[in-house]
């Protein structure tokens, strides 16, 4: 593996996520739902505030990496993220996973953020292991979430 390099994904960049979208959701074991992918991924390019989408990138695409931007009274200020890190499974225990994680760490503290969260599966101890080298700490917490019907009636 050379350096990867990290871009800024735009809409441009569109098929390209929509072919990865789903390897994640398989990878991660997740229901995966395309046309609320699609919508997703384009809503969130379009409006900066949401955080940031990079590519991962070694000559060719080998993941991405969703990051999201919050605020966290706790940690005062600004907080991101992480919300999906994916590497192609060909590409996988070569470091392209730790270099965009120390990228998104670099990238947050350049922007003044406070704060990186990101969550981990039980089925991943390779993941965790990788995040905890990183500097991630677990602090004896659930993440919960309610997912909102969109049609709530």
């Amino acid at each position: 593996m050379s350096a990867p390099s990290f871009r800024r994904a735009t809409l441009a960049d569109l098929p390209t996520l929509l072919e990865l979208f789903p390897l994640y959701y398989e990878s991660d074991h997740l229901p995966y739902d395309a046309a609320r992918a699609e919508s997703a991924i384009r809503l969130f390019l379009s409006e900066p505030a949401f955080g940031r989408l990079w590519l991962i990138e070694d000559s060719t695409v080998v993941g991405y990496l969703a990051l999201t931007f919050g605020f966290s009274f706790e940690f005062g200020g600004r907080e991101a993220f992480v919300d999906e890190l994916f590497v192609r499974a060909e590409c996988r225990s070569r470091g392209y996973g730790s270099a965009a994680i120390r990228y998104a760490l670099d990238e947050c503290a350049r922007e003044g953020l406070t704060a990186v969260r990101l969550e981990v599966t039980g089925h991943n101890p390779r993941a965790r292991d990788l995040y905890r080298r990183l500097g991630f700490r677990d602090f004896g917490r659930s993440l919960l979430a309610n997912p909102i019907p969109s049609d709530p009636r």
